[in-house]
Parts: structure tokens; sequence; C-alpha cells
């Protein structure tokens, strides 16, 4: 997952590790102090500031609420095995809001977003040409289970964007995306063993 949630769990884990709740001394409560716009200075006097500030309790309480009504409803209280956290402890948070790089979760806790919607958000999120864009294309509707014009606008792009591609296949996943490739390769190659990697 170089992805917000690996990137987040580990942060989590290495927090619990170190002992998010105990104090100034916590590392976790300090990064997320230095996440303060208000706190513009350059990085050293962040670092300094941080060292200095008293730590920020961490809460997660409206999160871990929402967890739980949440596995009453969904297995495993989520609807995708990556977002419950089980191999690496802990509960996930609930997002509220996005904007930029940054997004904010229920309790109101502020993170640096590293993976983007695992990738999508690649420009960041909410940014203000693609909200534009979304409010005139919701004007003629979000779903028509029929091809549009559209389709062929944005598969012009991605052909034209990386020389290698001739043609696209648009997915709803990328679970979806890689099996269709392993049956398109098994087809082609006529062989039914797949190799996977793990780890």
């Amino acid at each position: 997952m170089s992805t917000f949630w690996l990137s987040l769990a580990c942060l989590l884990w290495s927090a619990q590790v170190r002992g998010v709740h105990q104090g100034p001394s916590n590392a976790f409560s300090k990064m997320l102090l230095a996440l303060n716009p208000a706190n513009a200075r350059s990085s050293s006097s962040n670092a300094r500031a941080a060292r200095a500030a008293p730590a920020k309790a961490f809460v997660t309480e409206k999160s871990d609420a929402i967890f739980a009504e949440a596995k009453t409803l969904m297995p495993g209280g989520v609807s995708s095995p990556v977002r419950a956290f089980k191999s690496v402890g802990g509960n996930p948070i609930v997002v509220e809001k996005v904007k930029g790089a940054y997004m904010w979760d229920v309790d109101g806790n502020k993170y640096i977003d590293y993976v983007g919607t695992w990738g999508p958000a690649i420009i960041g999120h909410a940014d203000d040409v693609v909200l534009d864009a979304l409010k005139k294309q919701l004007d003629s509707g979000t779903s028509f289970g029929a091809p549009c014009a559209l389709e062929n606008e944005l598969a012009k792009m991605v052909i034209e964007a990386v020389p290698s591609v001739e043609m696209v296949r648009f997915t709803n996943s990328g679970t979806e995306a890689c099996m269709g490739m392993l049956r398109l390769v098994r087809t082609f190659t006529k062989r039914e063993k797949v190799v996977k990697f793990e780890g």
C-alpha cells in the first residue's frame, strides 16, 4: 500500500510501539502538531517547536464508534480487506473530508494523504478544476450504462500519455483490471498456470 492506509497503519503501529498516549515524548503526536498550517516556520524551527510543545492527544473515539457499528453491518466492518487494519493492529480511521494532499477524520485529526485514493487522486483531492468539471457533468447524469463520447476523450488522453499503449479498457477497480489482464494473457499464450509473487 504505498498508500495512505499502509502509511497510516505504519505510523499508528510505530506510535503504538513508542507509546502514543505517553506525553510530550510521543513522536506521532509531535508530527500531528507540525501539520498545523499556522506553524509556518522553517523545518528546523518546526522541529524545535515540536520538541518544546506539549503533545496533542491523538483521539479516535468517533472513528472507533463508527467502525464498531460498521462491523455489525459489513463483514470485517469495511468494504475492502485492505481497510481493516487486521495485519497491523488497531482500527481504521473514518475520513470526513479531503482537500489537496490532506484528509481529516471524524475526530478532527489531520493527515497527509500519501495514497491519493490508490492512484486516482494523483493531483490531490477536491481540485477546483476537477470539481467544476464534475458539477458540469452532474447536470447530464452520472451513470448511463451505455457508451458516451467522454470515454473516447479519456481513452485518447491515456493513449497519448503512454506511448506503448495502443488501446485501453476501462475497469471499476485494480482487481477487475488484473483479472481481465490474466484472462487475456492466458487466452493469448494458451497457458493456464500463473505465477504469483507475494511479499
